[in-house]
Parts: structure tokens; C-alpha cells; sequence
């Protein structure tokens, strides 16, 4: 019988579910990787900046789960960075560290999440409902232009003045004010960009995050 073929000898009772900080963060990279994600410590870093993670440490004090939450200004929050290490599937590590994060906001929260195939039927268990999908276009490599101005937009770099143009755009694209989330997120990306038209107003802004696989992006 192969190794693989045995039963999940693991008990969830033997699992501390608790709140990471930042000494966790070398166990949170080694979870991601671990499912092939490339979630780094500046990644993670803004994640508990914004927000919480909880999770599953098992008896060796391994990271074996993980779900974060990022509360907004008002009554909006999203979550995040679900996993849970192959070896421990099937106990409901997921559910019980997605739970501790919903918790984690107050009851009159609306809470939001981007779904993968597979995690899609345990949140819709949990209550969720789709309401759009995203997509995802990953590249190799990219070259900026020195200037672009397509359909009279210039596309510039961001200053910190365009701060409040860019939170009220993002208001209107998510539904809720993140300026705690954004601030920090801007000041994590490699570069951070924005469109102006004629007038000068901004009309949409990218972020790109350099991550160890693969770069992340934002686009509104």
C-alpha cells in the first residue's frame, strides 16, 4: 500500500487556531509556496498592516492553515490568502480559519472574496454568493513606454497628491473607502501609475506588486 493510501491521521483537536503576527511570516511564505502561491513578506506584511490573518499551527508549531481579513473604512471587508497544506485537507481547517476571520469584523459587515474553482463550493457552504467574476492576466516581462497617451489620457507616475482623487475612484470601483489598505498598498508596489485626462482629473490608476513568481496587479 502506498504512503498515500493511508487515512488522514491528523485531529483538528491537536491544531491551535490563533492570530499570526509578524514573527509568523517565514511560515506563512513556506504555506503559500506550498500550494504553489508566492505570497512574500512584504505581500504579508501589508496583509496584517490592514488587516488580520488567523490560522492552524500544528504540535511542531507549523503553519498549516491560513485566512486573512482586511476590514474598509465603513462596513465592507475582504478576505484572503485561504489555504490549508495538503497533508491536513478534509478537517475543515479552511471553514474553521475563514470563520475566525468573519468573526473578526463586526456582525453588520458586508464581506467579500475572490474564489478559486476549488474553494468556491466552501464558501458558498458558508453563505456566499457570486456576484462577477475577475480574470487574470500574467505576463513574463513588461516594458513601461515613456509616454503614453491613448485617446487624449496621460498616463503618468503617481504622486502622493493624487491621493484623494485616487481613494475616491477606488471608492467607486469597490464600494467602500480603503485608504488605510491602499496607502499601504501603493507603498508596496514597484510602481503605481495614473490616468489623467485633459482636464487633469484622474480617471483610473494601475499597481503593480513584484512578487518571487509572479507580479501582482490592480487596475481601476
Amino acid at each position: 500500500m502506498r504512503t498515500t493510501d493511508f487515512p488522514n491521521v491528523y485531529n483538528k483537536n491537536n491544531l491551535n487556531l490563533i492570530q499570526f503576527d509578524k514573527g509568523d511570516t517565514p511560515g506563512l511564505i513556506a504555506l503559500s509556496a506550498s500550494v504553489g502561491w508566492d505570497y512574500d513578506e512584504y505581500e504579508i506584511g501589508t496583509v496584517m498592516t490592514s488587516g488580520k490573518i488567523f490560522g492552524h499551527k500544528n504540535g511542531k508549531g507549523e503553519i498549516v492553515s491560513s485566512s486573512a481579513i482586511i476590514p474598509y473604512d465603513n462596513k465592507l471587508a475582504s478576505i484572503g490568502m485561504v489555504i490549508v497544506n495538503k497533508e491536513y485537507r478534509g478537517l475543515g481547517l479552511g471553514k474553521d480559519a475563514t470563520q475566525k476571520s468573519i468573526d473578526s469584523v463586526s456582525p453588520d459587515s458586508s464581506i467579500m472574496l475572490i474564489a478559486t474553482e476549488e474553494g468556491q463550493p466552501l464558501y458558498e457552504k458558508m453563505g456566499f454568493r457570486t456576484v462577477g467574476h475577475v480574470q487574470k492576466f500574467l505576463c513574463d516581462n513588461y516594458v513601461t513606454p515613456k509616454s503614453l497617451k491613448p485617446n487624449g489620457v496621460t498616463i503618468v507616475d503617481y504622486d502622493e497628491n493624487d491621493f484623494s482623487e485616487v481613494l475616491n475612484l477606488d471608492k467607486a470601483a469597490f464600494g467602500d473607502i480603503r485608504s488605510n489598505f491602499l496607502h499601504h498598498r501603493i507603498h508596496q508596489s514597484k510602481q503605481c501609475l495614473v490616468a489623467k485626462d485633459n482636464k487633469g482629473t484622474i480617471v483610473g490608476y494601475g499597481i503593480s506588486i513584484l512578487g518571487s513568481v509572479n507580479s501582482k496587479s490592480q487596475v481601476c
